[in-house]
């Protein structure tokens, strides 16, 4: 598929557009890489907060309510 929109482009522009494409390709390939980056320190950061935030919830919850009924 790549192939055929240069090869349209070449043709369509005598050549004056494939620069501006592989500019825009080039982009493309640089943003895909810093997600690819990115993306798993956010998800890693992200688990962490919903974790501490689940801690400090049940930790509350336990403070209200007092110890649990039962427990020797």
């Amino acid at each position: 598929m790549i192939f055929s929109l240069f090869y349209f482009l070449n043709v369509s522009t005598a050549g004056a557009g494939a620069p501006v494409v592989s500019t825009l390709e080039d982009i493309g390939a640089v943003i895909v890489t810093v997600l690819a980056l990115l993306v798993p320190v956010i998800a890693a950061i992200v688990i962490i907060a919903v974790v501490v935030v689940a801690i400090v919830t049940i930790r509350r919850w336990r403070r209200r309510h007092g110890p649990a009924q039962g427990r020797t």
